[in-house]
């Protein structure tokens, strides 16, 4: 019951009404989903949203915050919300945090979404030619992540095929990048070219 983890009555900002799970099956289990990391697609009054369990959800958030106040780069996902509930895991109760993200279809006529990871699959099974379309999503790529180092001295440190949303608009392939928690703050060096952030070992 999938209204247990997020009651219409606890979310009237989002309006959330139905959720789904992706799981390895694409089949929704909430046993899974409570135990460990988990990504769902929920209805809410502004259509339908992404939502991933977050455990540093302060973190992701820190960093939306840090950019707010400024025209933000066309690939980075939006951030809409973070919900916080108390589940019982293991007979413990805790407190799970979740953020909430605007679903993003690979196009205007699909209802499902495709990181780069699926396109990684697609193009090693495809006899098209993809250079051009990989040129172009390398470039957005790189911008962002020069956009986050020269404008805010931070590292996403967890750039991955799985972390990056693609669509096509208008014919252009486009990408939105996700999962900030791991993002590293840190100082520019005297030619203002590096950024020196401190990693504490684990």
């Amino acid at each position: 019951d999938a209204s247990y983890l997020f009651p219409l009555s606890e979310n009237d900002k989002l309006g959330i009404s139905t959720i789904r799970c992706f799981g390895k099956d694409n089949k929704p289990n909430l046993k899974d989903v409570m135990q460990y990391a988990g990504f769902f697609v929920a209805d809410s009054v502004d259509g339908k949203v992404f939502i991933k369990h977050s455990p540093r959800a302060e973190h992701e958030l820190e960093f939306y915050l840090r950019v707010s106040d400024e025209k933000t780069h066309p690939a980075l996902m939006p951030l809409m919300d973070i919900i916080q509930r108390q589940v019982l895991d293991e007979g413990v109760e805790t407190t799970r945090q979740y953020t909430v993200f605007p679903f993003i279809t690979i196009d205007k006529k699909a209802d499902y979404s495709e990181t780069l990871d699926e396109l990684i699959t697609e193009i090693s099974i495809s006899n098209e030619d993809w250079t051009e379309h990989i040129l172009k999503i390398g470039i957005q790529l790189t911008s962002f992540l020069a956009w986050m180092h020269d404008k805010h001295n931070a590292i996403h440190m967890d750039i991955k095929p799985k972390n990056v949303v693609r669509y096509i608009k208008r014919k252009r392939h486009l990408i939105k990048i996700i999962d900030f928690e791991g993002v590293k703050y840190g100082l520019k060096d005297v030619n203002g070219k590096r950024i020196i952030v401190n990693v504490p070992e684990e």
